[in-house]
């Protein structure tokens, strides 16, 4: 392969989305077509402007968006828009004719992406590294005929996960294995707020997410408590402790605030971060993403190991409520979602072991943010996030607790403009789940700066 790069990646994104592309015409606009955006290299939670100009007036284009896998897939996306009387397309108010997604959303082209199987060999004409987080994501856009052929303008995007000059020490003391994030030096008489990142069931650290936060100003622990060298290789029997000392050891360091410390959670992470809360009155908010209200068991590798718990307290396994459902009623969950199921009444149905293994979330003296997704198949977070809620109020602790569902996302809600073709086994559509992390990340910032910065 030796086609000039723009050539290339015009053409594998025309022939790789578009059946029978190959029978199709070019035909060429009579201006001098350009590509623009407001910001070429951003943090990758940026949403961007991307503008056209130089189209031949009322004619019909395709604009395409191509980056590279850590796999050497090709991740593509299109839209195909009809240029306006000036021979010009916005992003932000074009509405796609066909294409990956289908209303104005200047920045669908990267959460709209999915990956495609190319030749390896096109990357060595390809100058796209592999999009691997946290190391930058370099995506290139293009503008062609809405029929196929050359590219007419290109324009390559760095989307970035760490800020410049972000400090990062591996962590593998005082028992904890993690990485810790810090913001560009500033004032070294100035103190921060730290957050703890907890992943889910599975494991290791979310090093994207502690860089991002970092570059937003905050020191991000990423902590692996099952999963990687140095911890656990299971979900089974995981003190609560070990939180407990990472908080301990973020509060003896010089450059962090000790009295403002966050965790973040998501899946079972969410479940460990309001567990911890609760025991810790040093925690002063908490993000509990696709949360539980109640102790599940542990996750073990050994179909032979009987049940046991996934979190243990003072020497103590903490007790869990089962999972175990009649089949029926778990194609009924995984077909129609938590909230249109009769799974989740089946498994609260017992009231002595919901009683005995709900997590005490009254005693958490910070805040508390709860973001779901109402498709999610993974489990039944919005149930339970709302289970919290009725708890808190019971407990006269409603004011402290904010829960946001949204309708038409699944499980896994990061931060936004990333790719989420896979969200769909998850529960939810692309496009709904792509709104839901825009605005649950805004969210997010928004309460940590209430609840860490502003109080000062």
């Amino acid at each position: 392969m030796c086609m000039p790069t723009r050539m290339a990646l015009a053409a594998l994104a025309f022939l790789v989305l578009t059946p029978g592309a190959e029978a199709q015409r070019e035909s060429r606009p009579s201006g001098t077509p350009s590509l623009h955006a407001d910001l070429p290299v951003a943090l990758v939670d940026t949403p961007l402007r991307i503008t056209v100009s130089g189209l031949t007036p009322q004619q019909l284009f395709r604009v395409s968006a191509t980056s590279r896998t850590s796999t050497d897939r090709a991740l593509i996306s299109y839209a195909v828009f009809r240029a306006d009387d000036v021979g010009g397309i916005d992003l932000s108010t074009a509405k796609p004719l066909e294409g990956t997604y289908s209303k104005p959303d200047p920045m669908a082209l990267f959460w709209a992406m999915s990956p495609q199987p190319v030749p390896v060999e096109i990357w060595d004409h390809l100058d796209l590294p592999p999009f691997y987080p946290p190391n930058p994501w370099t995506v290139l856009v293009e503008v062609a005929p809405e029929r196929g052929g050359t590219a007419l303008a290109s324009l390559r995007l760095v989307r970035l996960y760490a800020a410049p000059g972000l400090r990062k020490m591996d962590l593998r003391e005082a028992g904890l294995v993690g990485k810790l994030v810090l913001p560009a030096q500033g004032d070294q008489n100035s103190r921060i707020p730290a957050v703890i990142l907890l992943g889910g069931s599975e494991g290791g650290m979310e090093d994207a997410d502690a860089s991002l936060l970092a570059s937003h100003g905050y020191a991000a622990l990423t902590l692996a408590y099952f999963g990687v060298d140095g911890v656990p290789s299971e979900l089974v029997n995981i003190p609560i402790e070990y939180v407990l000392q990472a908080v301990k050891w973020l509060q003896a360091r010089p450059e962090i605030d000790r009295g403002q410390i966050a965790i973040i959670g998501a899946s079972r992470g969410a479940e460990l971060a309001l567990l911890t809360a609760s025991v810790s009155s040093a925690i002063k908010a908490v993000v509990a993403i696709s949360p539980s209200s109640v102790v599940w068991g542990g996750i073990s590798k050994s179909p032979e190991v009987r049940a046991v718990s996934a979190w243990t307290y003072e020497g103590k396994p903490l007790p869990f409520l089962s999972a175990k459902a009649p089949p029926d009623l778990m194609q009924e969950f995984y077909a129609k979602g938590p909230l249109h199921s009769r799974l989740y009444d089946y498994l609260f149905s017992d009231r002595d072991a919901v009683k005995q293994t709900i997590i005490p979330i009254e005693r958490i003296r910070g805040s508390v943010l709860l973001i779901s997704g109402a498709e999610d198949r993974v489990w039944g977070s919005p149930i339970m996030a709302r289970q919290i809620v009725e708890r808190a109020m019971q407990f006269g602790r409603g004011g402290f607790f904010e829960s946001i569902t949204y309708d038409g996302a699944g499980h896994n809600i990061h931060a936004p403009y990333r790719p989420t073709h896979g969200q769909a086994r998850l529960g939810g559509s692309a496009e709904e789940h792509a709104r839901a992390e825009r605005d649950s990340w805004q969210k997010t910032l928004a309460f940590l700066e209430r609840t860490l910065i502003a109080p000062k």
